[in-house]
């Protein structure tokens, strides 16, 4: 088997050298290169040429860098291999796309080592594991993931279309607050996960108005006690049917308390000041401005600027200064829903 040659040695260093170079051929997983100072390579093990394609013969005695690595990587390598050569440091292990026999790149993690073995120059050595079974496996889950989070959105969005199919007055609301919630959320720098909850609250948050009658949600005139009654049921319609999907537990919590208000006046619950949470606050506020800027059976759009003194009228008392204080910032610096356009009344 070939190896570094170097000074004299005795026949135990000899057999340690034997026994070094052995275990290195026995590990069929890792692909170990061997190269002297000048780059030159003078080990190839078993792995090495199913991995790349070379047999030991054609890799020994030629450069390293100009076997395997690609040509627009060689000039970073060389150098890298040239300080470790002069200092003695390994170069740092990464994940690499290699070059085969073939032209073709192979993903690897790559690692390097320096051995100073009695009677011989110091020698480098590169390990290579093939990654690219991991890699396929990596490919597919991606693949699975953007499968499932395409039919995971398309059937939020389902439920959410099934809710304003009962009301067409509000088509589109759920979206529209979801867009501005979201937007609430970051510009309060709230965690990702948190923004997430509260865009699919924001999309679902009115979808127990199906258990609603629809002549109560499309009635043109103020709703009586028991019909308004009804309707302050769908909070908690929205979280029983919420809490049976697979989400974070808040969203489902979210769309509950969405009506709540600070003074304790809301409903379902009657909840006040911290006992909501934030995300409901958010979504609170981005809920009443949507509702009050657009077109409802029972009173014409109030307007965006209306809306906004509103809420900002009664911020501290019904809701979060902050949500009052971001929301407005949002509008003044040129946020637009992604679709305002109201439904066509006559086709209601």
């Amino acid at each position: 088997m070939p190896h570094a040659v170097g000074g004299d040695c005795s026949p135990q260093e000899e057999e340690s050298v034997q026994r070094f170079r052995r275990l290195l051929e026995s590990v069929p997983t890792v692909a170990v290169q061997g190269y002297g100072m000048d780059g030159v390579t003078r080990y190839w093990n078993s792995a090495s040429v199913s991995l790349y394609g070379y047999t030991a013969q054609e890799a020994i005695g030629r450069n390293l860098v100009d076997l395997i690595i690609p040509p627009e990587m060689r000039a970073q390598v060389g150098q890298a291999i040239e300080q470790m050569a002069a200092t003695g440091m390994p170069i740092p292990a990464a994940e690499l796309r290699l070059m085969r026999k073939d032209g073709t790149r192979v993903p690897v993690f790559s690692s390097h080592a320096v051995v100073h073995m009695p009677g011989h120059d110091p020698e480098l050595f590169c390990l290579d594991v093939d990654l690219t079974k991991q890699k396929r496996v990596e490919d597919s889950l991606r693949t699975s993931e953007r499968r499932f989070r395409k039919l995971f959105e398309g059937t939020i969005l389902s439920l959410s279309t099934l809710a304003e199919l009962r009301d067409p007055y509000t088509a589109g609301h759920q979206k529209r607050v979801a867009q501005l919630a979201s937007a609430i959320a970051r510009r309060r720098r709230l965690p990702p996960e948190a923004i997430e909850n509260i865009r699919l609250a924001g999309l679902l948050h009115d979808i127990g108005k199906v258990s609603t009658p629809a002549e109560i949600l499309n009635k043109p005139v103020s709703l009586t006690d028991l019909e308004m009654s009804l309707v302050k049921q769908h909070p908690t319609a929205s979280y029983h049917t919420l809490r049976e999907i697979p989400f974070h537990h808040s969203v489902a919590l979210i769309a509950l308390q969405h009506h709540e208000r600070l003074d304790g006046s809301g409903y379902p619950q009657g909840i006040s000041g911290d006992a909501i949470m934030i995300e409901a606050q958010i979504l609170a506020v981005a809920d009443v401005v949507e509702a009050m800027a657009f077109h409802r059976p029972y009173r014409p759009a109030m307007g965006i600027e209306a809306a906004l003194e509103k809420v900002q009228e009664d911020a501290s008392v019904l809701y979060s200064p902050e949500a009052v204080e971001a929301c407005v910032a949002l509008f003044s610096e040129g946020f637009t829903f992604v679709d305002v356009s109201p439904p066509d009344k006559s086709t209601a």
